[in-house]
Parts: structure tokens; sequence; C-alpha cells
């Protein structure tokens, strides 16, 4: 959390002589804490700064030399991690640390062939959870393709996703993606009671799994999504999404310059339709990912930009399949992109959650991947929801307009009208449904938890506005501030 970098920095203050042993495991861990959250280049320059200063005391040890390199990938700086890593990998050998640092680097210089060998090295050493399908509860809830005839089916657009008691927001999530041209959707339902189960099962592009795993248990949720795409995802492109999560592609120059009809959400839509490099019509996506292929790449960056709520009032009216921007339609553009060492190679900071309640909430993420095996047999999976472990990442990034805060405020306005309901008709069961992320780890229960202590979501309040508040308009726009496509090109 923000307020707690003070205490970090005070710390690290206090204690400037690195001469013991824990002083010097202080700085190390306050460093990194500091490097995960980077928001600005003044905390760059001051993490730069501190590396600087345990380098001065202990200018030979791997530690220094390591905590060098991150800074410097934190900058993007590719020659000097170029610099700094034959003397590393002569102090620590063929360690693992060193072979992380290494494939970075290979994947900077363009070298995919060395980045593949050495992600298949990382994988031999150490297990995968997150690539372990043995044991999963995967029920089809209608009819499943069988895999083998699957495997046949090639370059289509795929998305794969889990839900838990998502029926608010499921209507308008399938006709989002079917719009930017999802083809087929892979979704597994992990005991949802309010009739999303049922309504995905209906669905005739949805193949529909339950499951009673738990949730922390599959990694939130993406040893499903790993193994799903191992039986059906296998030469085609994977989009990975949430419920409140809105993908907006990267436009063409041509779309950005000669004022092509946008929607409010973002993306050119099926029923305004482009033309592929054939000649033949395609839906967004379809072009996107066809000029992915054509330049080798295997997988798109993007980050969650968070939307919210201007007039919480207008929550009442919301219905099943609404539109989220409509009410959810305020974003803050003060994000700040650094580098990171694990794929897709980025770090974002910022936005509204970080300014509302002090979240450094990881928001970097890979939403569009290529299905299947790289060089050498390699698979290419989701290490984690961020992260992979190597595919080679188009430069440019999307966006993932993220309606949490709204997905929070319905669900508090909802519990008012329970308990208002309890207070008219004292008589009623007061037991309710689980909360919807009961079944998640410790951090992101307390996230949830700090939500609902801060006020501002509930439904009598106005979420208050920062200097860098803007409606959001369109990813012309995005474009425009710098938040979409190519980093550093308006």
């Amino acid at each position: 959390r923000r307020e707690q970098l003070p205490l970090v920095r005070e710390a690290l203050t206090a204690f400037p002589d690195l001469s013991t042993p824990a002083a010097r495991e202080l700085h190390r861990a306050g460093i990194r804490t500091l490097q995960w959250g980077l928001g600005s280049a003044a905390e760059v320059t001051e993490m730069q700064a501190r590396v600087r200063h345990f380098c001065a005391q202990r200018p030979n040890g791997p530690h220094a030399l390591e905590m060098r390199m991150h800074a410097a990938i934190a900058a993007n700086d590719r020659a000097a991690v170029a610099a700094l890593l034959p003397d590393f990998k002569a102090r620590v050998g063929a360690h693992s640390k060193a072979l992380r640092l290494e494939l970075w680097l290979a994947a900077k210089q363009g070298d995919h062939k060395r980045a593949y060998r050495i992600a298949g090295e990382l994988g031999r050493r150490s297990y995968a959870l997150s690539l372990d399908g043995r044991g999963l509860d995967l029920r089809p809830l209608n009819a499943t393709p069988k895999a083998a005839q699957w495997r046949r089916r090639h370059d289509r657009i795929l998305l794969f996703t889990c839900f838990r008691n998502e029926r608010a927001f499921a209507p308008w999530f399938l006709d989002h993606y079917r719009g930017l041209g999802v083809e087929r959707f892979f979704i597994v339902d992990n005991l949802s009671d309010d009739g999303t189960a049922d309504y995905l099962a209906a669905q005739k592009d949805v193949t529909a799994f339950a499951s009673a795993d738990s949730y922390v248990g599959t990694v939130a949720g993406i040893r499903w999504i790993n193994e799903l795409i191992r039986r059906y995802g296998q030469d085609n492109w994977c989009v990975l999404a949430d419920s409140d999560e809105e993908l907006v592609l990267p436009l063409p120059r041509h779309s950005r310059e000669s004022g092509n009809p946008e929607n409010k959400a973002g993306a050119l839509r099926l029923d305004s339709r482009l033309r592929g490099n054939d000649g033949s019509s395609a839906s967004p996506l379809r072009n996107f990912v066809d000029g992915m292929a054509a330049r080798g790449e295997e997988a798109l960056p993007a980050y969650m930009l968070d939307t919210f709520p201007g007039d919480m009032a207008a929550l009442k009216g919301f219905q099943p399949g609404d539109a989220p921007l409509p009410l959810s339609g305020l974003i803050d553009t003060d994000y700040f992109f650094s580098g990171y060492i694990l794929c897709p190679f980025l770090r974002v900071r910022g936005g509204a959650q970080d300014r509302l309640f002090g979240h450094h909430e990881t928001l970097e993420k890979a939403p569009i991947l290529r299905g299947g095996p790289g060089p050498g047999g390699q698979p290419r999976f989701y290490t984690r929801c961020h992260d992979l472990n190597y595919a080679r990442v188009s430069p440019q990034r999307a966006v993932l307009l993220h309606h949490k805060l709204l997905r929070e405020a319905l669900d508090l306005h909802q519990e008012s009208l329970q308990q208002e309901n309890l207070r008219e008709n004292p008589q009623q069961d007061a037991a309710g449904a689980p909360w919807r992320v009961d079944s998640r780890g410790r951090w992101c229960q307390q996230r949830h938890a700090n939500y609902r202590k801060s006020g501002h979501l509930s439904p009598a309040a106005e979420i208050p506005r920062g200097p860098h508040t803007i409606p959001y308009e369109s990813p012309a726009q995005l474009h425009r501030l710098g938040l979409l496509g190519h980093p550093g090109r308006a």
C-alpha cells in the first residue's frame, strides 16, 4: 500500500551503514519494495540513488550487481544489463536469477530462439503449479467439443475466463467480446448461486464448465485457463479477460487520423465492418491478430485502466446486460510505465484505485496469447494472471477498461437494499449468499474490505475526482494521451 512507502524510506534512512548482515538485508528488502511500487519518474530516480548507495558500500557483491540490473530493467536500459550480466554470471554461475536476467535481455535484443531456450531451461528447473491440470474439477455444463477434434481447428479467436456470481455482467461481457470478434467462449463457473451457470450453459457460443475447486488453489483460476488452452487453444488466438474488463485495442493509424466512427466502448464493432488484408470483411480482433501474426508477435501486453462512476444515484437503474461505461465513465490518466523482468516485461502503476485507496495494484496483463508451443516445443502459458513464461511480445499495448469499482458499488447497493428489506420484514431469514470474493486470497479479501470501509462506494457517496480525472471518450483519446498503442507515440 502507498502509505507504507514512507515507513520503508524512513527505515532505509535510519540505517545508512551496511556493515552488518541485518542492515544489508533491510536495504535489499526496502529497495525491492520501492521497485514494486514505482509510480513516477521521481520514484525511479530515488530507487536508482538507493541502489547506488548500496553498491558504493558493497561494490563487488552479487546482490549489488543484481540490484543494478533490476534498476536498469525498470528504466528499460538493455545496454546497462548487457554490460553487467557477464560479471554477475561469473559470480553466481547458471543460477535461475541469472537465467531470468538473460531471458529479459534476449527478448529485448530480439533473440527469441535463445529466449525460448532459456525459458525451457527455467521450466525444467522448477515446478509450475499454474500448468498442472491434474485433478482439476471441470464438469461440462453444456455440449462440449471433443478436444481431439478441436485441435484440427486453427487460427480461431477464443476467449477463456472464469466467473463467480457474474449474472449482472455476463450478458454485456459476451456481447462486447462477440462484437470484437471472439468466435467461442470457454468459461468456468466457480460455485455461482445467482443463475450465472444456467445463463452460460444456454448460450450457443459458450462452452461452460462447473468447478468446485478452490479459487486460491487454482492460482486465481489460471490452472483452469491453462488446461482449457491446452485442450482447445493450440494454434489459436486466446483472449483472457475477467468479467469486469473491457478490451480496447490499439487503432490503426488511418483510423485514428480519418475520424472513423467509434463507439463509446472503444472499438469498431462487427456491425461496422473492417476490411481484412485479403479484402474480405473482418472483425476488429481478426484484423489485429492477423497483423500480430504477420509481424511474428505471440502476445499482446495491456494494463487495467480503472473506471469509476460519476453519479452513484444512477446505479439504482442498473439492469443485467447494461453496458458499464454509461454509468462508470470517468478515468484517471496519471499512469506510469516501467520495465519488469517477467514477461510481458511491463509494469504499470497509477489510476483511480491508487489515488482513492492507496492500492499498488498489479495492473499489467497479457490479454491475447497465441496458444501452442514455441520453438523447441516449449509451451506458452500463463504463470499467473499477470505474467507469461515467455512469448514474443508486441511492442504495442492495449487497455482493459476496468469496471471493478462499479462492480463493488453495485454489490454494496444490492446489500443496502437487502438490509432495508430486512428492516421492513424482520421475519425473513437474514442469511444471504456468500460474498463474491470469500474464496479468494487474504490480500484480495483485504483489498475488497478496504473498498467498503472507505465509504467512497456506498450508495449515498460521491467518489472524489482527482486532478487527472477526465471522462472517457474513445480509443483515439487514449492514443492522444499516450495510454494506448506504441509507447511514446500519439
